[in-house]
């Protein structure tokens, strides 16, 4: 999925949308990063994972690097 494909999404907010978008140009993220990327708040983007991760479309690993956060990615 690319971030094209992210924008047709029906059933996703527009912040949903710029998530997703951000996960399919720079790969898997934290949520930290997830912010840093889409430009939104923290709470807002906190939403949006939460409304992808109901949808299936994004998985979710420990970092190797920290295993105390999360890595976000598109599914599949």
């Amino acid at each position: 999925m690319d971030c094209h494909d992210a924008l047709r999404i029906p059933d996703a907010p527009p912040s949903a949308k710029r998530v997703l978008c951000a996960l399919a140009d720079q790969g898997p993220l934290t949520m930290k990063d997830l912010q840093t990327a889409s430009g939104m708040a923290r709470r807002t983007v906190y939403g949006a994972v939460r409304r992808l991760r109901e949808l299936g479309l994004i998985a979710e690993r420990p970092s190797l690097r920290d295993t105390r956060q999360t890595l976000f990615s598109v599914a599949g």
